[in-house]
C-alpha cells in the first residue's frame, strides 16, 4: 500500500475519533453569526452550491484585529472522501481551526481537513483574527474529492480591512 494512503488513513481515523467526541461548537458558532449578520449588508449571504464543490462565505469587510468566521460550504453528492487546503492571507490569527481541522500547517497559515463522509452536503468553519494593518487581502483555497483532480475553493475570496 502507497505509504501516502497509509498515512491519510490514519490520520482519518484519529479525526473520525475526534469529531465522535468533539461538540459542533464551531459549526453552531457559523450558523449563529450568519442568522446575527442578515442586518450587515458588509456581509455575504448563503448561496446555493449548484453541482459538487467547495464554497467559501466570507464578509467583504472587517475592521483590524476583529475576530470573525469563514464557512466552507461543501456540496459532495457522491463522494465519500474530501480534502481541503485553505490558506490563510499573511498577518491574520487563526483563532480557533474548527471541527476537524488537522493543524495549522508549520509552512504558513494553512488549515487542511481530511474526511471520510456518507454525507452528500457538510459545512467547516474557522475563526480569524484580522491583522491590524488595513488593506484589501486575498484567501486561497483548493479541494479534492473522491477520484477527482485539486479544484479551487469558489466564493467569497477577498475581504477588506479597514
Amino acid at each position: 500500500m502507497n505509504k501516502w494512503i497509509l498515512i491519510i488513513l490514519i490520520i482519518a481515523a484519529v479525526i473520525i475519533a475526534a469529531a465522535l467526541f468533539l461538540p459542533r461548537q464551531a459549526a453552531d458558532s457559523a450558523i449563529n453569526n450568519q442568522e446575527q449578520s442578515a442586518e450587515n449588508p458588509t456581509t455575504s449571504q448563503a448561496v446555493a452550491v449548484s453541482g459538487i464543490g467547495v464554497y467559501r462565505l466570507l464578509q467583504n469587510s472587517v475592521k483590524p484585529g476583529q475576530e470573525f468566521d469563514v464557512v466552507l460550504n461543501l456540496s459532495l453528492g457522491e463522494k465519500r472522501y474530501y480534502i481541503i487546503d485553505e490558506s490563510i492571507p499573511d498577518g491574520f490569527i487563526v483563532i480557533n481551526r474548527g471541527a476537524g481541522a488537522l493543524s495549522k500547517s508549520l509552512s504558513g497559515n494553512h488549515i487542511k481537513w481530511v474526511m471520510f463522509t456518507d454525507a452528500k452536503s457538510a459545512m467547516l468553519s474557522y475563526k480569524l483574527q484580522a491583522p491590524d494593518k488595513s488593506g484589501a487581502y486575498t484567501f486561497l483555497g483548493t479541494f479534492v474529492l473522491e477520484n477527482d483532480d485539486e479544484k479551487i475553493i469558489i466564493g467569497n475570496n477577498e475581504i477588506i480591512v479597514g
